[in-house]
């Protein structure tokens, strides 16, 4: 599903536990099916799609966990970088593959990541911020106390050759403890921001409160985060208790999400951005379609940022495509 402007176009996907990725010109979406390791390029202006064959790095066991897929532009070459788990190994690697001919992927650097013992399972998003730095982040909930978040944080450079180094002091948090329940990590201005996701009771059932965020600068020696408290210039809060693209796609100083939520008889899906400078929600689009996307939805942005792509599962369980 693509979203230029106000105009709204939705193309097939695939359906089933996928990964998704844009190319930095916003023309085309590239789609990882997990469950059959199958690779489709769909052309967003005309919607054809075709299957895509990646080199399997040598260095990888069988079976593998692709969690996360970006695209990085370096000098005049394109590079498709994946995060992948290899469960025989309990390792986690980077890796970034050229392009090879139009539907072709040639590996060039397996970078395995430090090993932070058996939670390293958790490494779930890669992300470049506004400078340029590419950040892999995990975090995962405390196994012996619910209200305890823990995260980490490792910084590594990709050249123009498409090699994978560390930096002299990669891991910038390594198994960092964070006072409540915080969700959908993100970098951006040398800080991580997440999410709140603390459950209260209201009128209408338990929500998940969106209503704060935490900034965790990550150019301190000691690690000390700050609780911001978020306000609604939209009108209408992001429903916690609903489906939510789980990293968003940052465009200047704004956070996008798309957020779908079920009723009792149909389901409706929005796009809303944080501002990352006023702290405050709003509503950008509503997407009113019946095609609403319910899970493994990811959400990108072009290069240029007048392109938004989103990638999921549909809702409507009469939808022949199934996915979007």
């Amino acid at each position: 599903m693509s979203s230029q402007g106000s105009g709204v176009r939705r193309f097939s996907g695939l359906h089933g536990t996928t990964h998704f990725c844009l190319k930095p010109d916003g023309k085309t979406a590239f789609i990882l099916d997990r469950a059959h390791h199958t690779f489709a390029q769909i052309d967003l202006t005309t919607g054809k799609e075709t299957l895509a064959e990646i080199e399997a790095p040598s260095q990888l066991k069988n079976p593998q966990i692709w969690r996360r897929l970006i695209f990085l532009k370096r000098a005049a070459r394109l590079y498709l970088i994946a995060l992948i788990f290899d469960e025989i190994t309990k390792i986690v690697y980077l890796v970034s593959f050229a392009e090879k001919g139009s539907l072709n992927f040639a590996v060039v650097c397996v970078y395995e990541l430090p090993n932070n013992d058996k939670f390293t399972a958790n490494w779930g998003v890669v992300q470049e911020d506004e400078k340029g730095r590419i950040f892999c982040v995990g975090s995962r909930k405390c196994p012996k106390r619910d209200n305890i978040t823990i995260f980490d944080t490792v910084m590594v450079e990709i050249d123009d050759n498409g090699t994978i180094t560390s930096l002299a002091d990669n891991f910038l948090a390594k198994k960092q403890a964070l006072t409540g329940k915080w969700s959908n990590p993100f970098v951006y201005s040398d800080a991580m921001h997440f999410l709140a996701c603390e459950y209260r009771r209201r009128w209408d059932g338990d929500r998940i409160n969106f209503e704060h965020m935490l900034n965790v600068p990550l150019n301190q020696k000691v690690i000390r985060s700050t609780v911001v408290d978020l306000t609604d210039n939209s009108g209408c809060w992001p429903a916690g208790s609903s489906f939510w693209s789980f990293s968003p796609a940052i465009i200047g100083e704004r956070a996008y999400f798309y957020v779908s939520q079920k009723h009792h008889h149909h389901s409706t899906g929005a796009l809303f951005y944080l501002d990352l400078k006023e702290n405050n929600w709003k509503s950008w689009e509503f997407l009113t379609d019946d095609h609403v996307l319910d899970s493994y939805i990811e959400i990108a942005a072009s290069e240029d940022g007048r392109t938004l792509c989103l990638s999921g599962n549909c809702a409507l369980e009469s939808c022949v495509e199934k996915a979007h």
